[in-house]
């Protein structure tokens, strides 16, 4: 009803219901099975996808109150070492179908690739590594812009300049804000002041000598106080505009 995959909808409904659980329990964290055949389907189902680095460096053994303690073990190994000691395990039907993406990768496509590159599991997860290792210095490079922009909401031009593109996608993806956003941003930078786009619950504009970050649901308070003066002073403030009553033609418009 919500529309989107399938898939997707029901993996958000199960992290939405884990998270309540924890909320509503003493439990600290919630343990997947993710493992690393699962680690190696993600990372070409993100190719596919054409993700960025976030999406190459695939799943993390922790995510917040997220843990994954198998993702370092292969399915063949969990499987044996269930057999050697008699522990049952259900086996989702679904797992038997190659109607999704991930089970045609699982079922269809990677045993025959592997059956001629008998390494290639070993050199994705090594790739994956790779990836996690620049996913994390990535969010240590942007770690001071992301709390400028939640402390202010701006984000100088001299600030952004000396972003490169991934820092950029990584600063967005810190706000929730896709990826995809980043042309536009680009487009933006050339852009006249007052100029804006919309993205992800955000108004993103283009300030004198900067880019405002506006949340769409925040409110902006404001009072508009108009006075008559026979003279203009000597120094000027931002917060003050002079007009001549004479000169103005049709309607004045206020943007907040």
């Amino acid at each position: 009803e919500s529309g989107g995959n399938v898939q997707d909808v029901a993996r958000k409904i199960r992290y939405d219901w884990f998270n309540k659980v924890l909320d509503e329990s003493d439990a600290v964290y919630v343990l997947l099975a993710h493992h690393a055949d699962d680690q190696v389907e993600t990372f070409f189902q993100h190719i596919a996808r054409k993700s960025g680095i976030i999406g190459m460096a695939g799943m993390l053994a922790q995510n917040g109150r997220i843990i994954r303690p198998f993702l370092h073990l292969e399915k063949s190994e969990i499987l044996r070492f269930a057999v050697n000691n008699r522990i049952f395990w259900r086996e989702d039907a679904s797992n038997l179908k190659s109607d999704y993406t991930r089970n045609k990768l699982r079922n269809l496509i990677l045993p025959v690739v592997e059956s001629h590159i008998p390494t290639l599991k070993a050199s994705v997860l090594l790739l994956v590594d790779a990836f996690q290792e620049t996913q994390r210095q990535l969010e240590h490079d942007v770690k001071p812009y992301v709390e400028l922009l939640q402390s202010t909401g701006m984000l100088t031009h001299v600030q952004y300049d000396s972003l490169s593109e991934f820092q950029l996608a990584e600063l967005l993806r810190t706000l929730s804000i896709r990826q995809s956003a980043v042309a536009s941003i680009r487009q933006l930078r050339n852009a006249q002041k007052g100029k804006k786009i919309s993205c992800d619950g955000y108004q993103i504009m283009q300030e004198k000598d900067a880019f405002g970050f506006i949340k769409s649901e925040t409110s902006i308070a404001y009072t508009l106080k108009i006075d008559s003066v026979e003279k203009l002073p000597t120094l000027f403030s931002k917060d003050v505009l002079y007009l001549d009553p004479d000169q103005i033609r049709g309607e004045l418009i206020l943007r907040k």
